[in-house]
């Protein structure tokens, strides 16, 4: 079983830009479209995201899924593509939005490709002004000591808020805790 939680705060900024896209089966799916950093066609690539993510149903291929939404989207777009699945985790990253990964009391940074996972292994995904501000030992730290998703994420938003940084810009992240 994966819990999860998601933060989405606008800031600053007029509008909150960035999306995140999740789609829950037997596998989790998600997508966290890092949309204020485009100039351009953010709504058009928000559509492709949507459109792709509404038809995922219980078997999805997720490096076809991938595949087809990168040659529909524009090169400027920002964005990092997952897939939990058993014990097996599928990540795809392009330009700013990164995943990093606590296994056995050490915090690494997740790259594309496929890799396995263990009960208890935690997973951040956030866009580059989520992590501004957050050191690694800080993001290690307060998954260590949380007991749920939702714990996690108000350490490390309280961290933020404490340097004042909530107004930098749209912040967005989402957390994941493989579950027995």
């Amino acid at each position: 079983m994966i819990e999860y939680y998601t933060f989405e705060h606008r800031g600053e900024a007029d509008d909150y830009n960035d999306r995140i896209f999740m789609s829950m089966s037997s596998s989790v799916t998600m997508a966290l479209v890092f949309g204020s950093s485009m100039e351009s066609g953010r709504e058009e690539a928000f559509e492709v995201f949507g459109k792709y993510f509404s038809e995922i149903g219980e078997k999805v291929d997720f490096l076809m899924l991938a595949d087809e939404i990168s040659k529909q989207i524009g090169p400027e777009c920002q964005y990092l593509i997952l897939e939990i699945c058993n014990n097996q985790i599928a990540a795809l990253k392009y330009g700013n939005v990164n995943a990093k990964i606590v296994m056995g009391g050490e915090l690494r940074d997740l790259p594309n490709g496929v890799f396995g996972l263990s009960e208890g292994d935690k997973i951040i995904c956030a866009t580059s002004n989520f992590y501004k501000y957050l050191s690694d030992e800080a993001i290690l730290c307060d998954a260590v000591v949380s007991d749920s998703c939702y714990e996690w994420m108000s350490f490390l938003v309280r961290r933020i808020s404490d340097k004042t940084e909530l107004c930098c810009g749209n912040l967005t992240a989402v957390t994941f805790t493989v579950k027995p």
